[in-house]
């Protein structure tokens, strides 16, 4: 019985010890999941070859417009680019919903409008600058605030951080923007002023609409 209780014990202190290697591995394994699914929809984007804007018809009639990251997700289906559903989820998201939809479109229906838990904000009517795409950010992981940080309950993964996709094609994980090395750069700003602000990174339009930013909380 004493050897019975001595190996439990040991046992235990194992998983003690193992238990936070494994979670941070499954968290790791995770963050790169997302990433890739990140990676697939910045691709979608440049692919369509025009800057996705607020009033672009998402149907032939003309009757659907850019209003939110669903219908953001309808427009890259509709032009044949990404109608996976999945990818614009996180199933470790305690915001997610119970069913991920496999499609973004199916029988004409819009599977995410009803979904108000999708992983991503999207930026429409960016600024046509071709000089600081590298810079400019044009999806991320919901929760960014405005000062920097993720927020604790909206950030998909708390305020631990997040994926950042600039217009160039390539995401990066920050823990936040506040740090001078993750700063964004000032869009309107031709002395590469940093930023924590994806406001002033995404800067004002020459077209008289200014880029706005969609989350589908």
């Amino acid at each position: 019985m004493v050897e019975l209780l001595a190996v439990i014990a040991i046992l235990g202190l194992l998983a003690g010890v193992l238990a936070p290697s494994i979670s941070g591995a499954f968290q790791k394994a995770n963050r790169n999941t997302a990433n890739t699914n990140l990676g697939q929809i910045i691709k979608a984007v440049n692919a369509y070859g025009d800057i996705i804007s607020e009033d672009t018809a998402v149907d032939s009639k003309g009757s659907k417009n850019v209003t939110s990251v669903a219908t953001y997700a309808e427009l890259l289906a509709q032009k044949g680019l990404l109608e996976s559903g999945t990818v614009w989820y996180v199933p470790q998201d305690n915001k997610v919903p119970q069913e991920i939809p496999k499609t973004v479109i199916r029988d004409g229906t819009n599977q995410l409008e009803s979904q108000k838990s999708v992983a991503w904000a999207v930026v429409v009517n960016a600024k046509n600058n071709r000089k600081n795409r590298e810079t400019y950010p044009l999806i991320w992981t919901r929760g960014l605030g405005v000062e920097g940080s993720w927020d604790a309950e909206e950030g998909v993964w708390g305020d631990a951080g997040g994926h950042i996709a600039f217009w160039d094609g390539h995401s990066v994980w920050v823990d936040n923007v506040t740090d001078t090395k993750n700063k964004f750069v000032k869009a309107d700003d031709n002395k590469n002023t940093q930023t924590s602000s994806y406001i002033d990174a995404i800067g004002t339009s020459k077209n008289g609409k200014s880029p706005k930013v969609f989350e589908d909380k």
